[in-house]
């Protein structure tokens, strides 16, 4: 996922030059597609351009959690989840590495037909996009909240 200063900007250089397709799109992010997953890419609308986080696509909901807990046994804590999306029904666990980078853990990616699927707007998505819909994650921590926006540069 990518920050971007002008995020609607940004997903229109992947869908008209790159070849993405819109999948849906919320008050604050485009989730983009180039296969059936719902979404490889998301641009973010954020007070500066940077790598939001990487997401590593793991089989299964059991293999997120067994990755949780090999995090857990070296030290480093989930930051928000175990959970699941709204948009794109994807489980999801976020954790922070030690150069200070967010990280995803997830599995179960919605999968979408490019003739029927038809994307969502923030007038037509229900379901909290961000968040939990299982309702069993904590907040984000205060830390991982500040990885999202990436590694601190000077504007341009």
């Amino acid at each position: 996922m990518f920050n971007s200063l002008d995020f609607d900007r940004a997903a229109a250089f992947l869908r008209d030059g790159l070849g993405f397709r819109l999948r849906d799109r919320t008050r604050k992010a485009n989730f983009m597609g180039c296969n059936a997953d719902h979404h490889c890419v998301a641009m973010t609308d954020r007070k500066n351009s940077a790598l939001s986080h990487v997401a590593y696509e793991l089989h299964s909901l059991d293999a997120v959690l067994r990755g949780c807990g090999r995090l857990k046994k070296a030290g480093l804590g989930l930051e928000w989840g175990v959970g699941r999306h709204g948009t794109g029904n994807n489980v999801f666990a976020y954790f922070v590495d030690p150069n200070g980078f967010a990280i995803e853990y997830t599995a179960d990616m919605q999968q979408v037909d490019d003739a029927t699927y038809v994307a969502g707007t923030p007038e037509t998505i229900t379901r909290a996009s961000h968040s939990d819909v299982w309702g069993l994650a904590e907040p984000p921590t205060p830390r991982f909240i500040a990885a999202l926006d990436g590694p601190k540069r000077p504007r341009d």
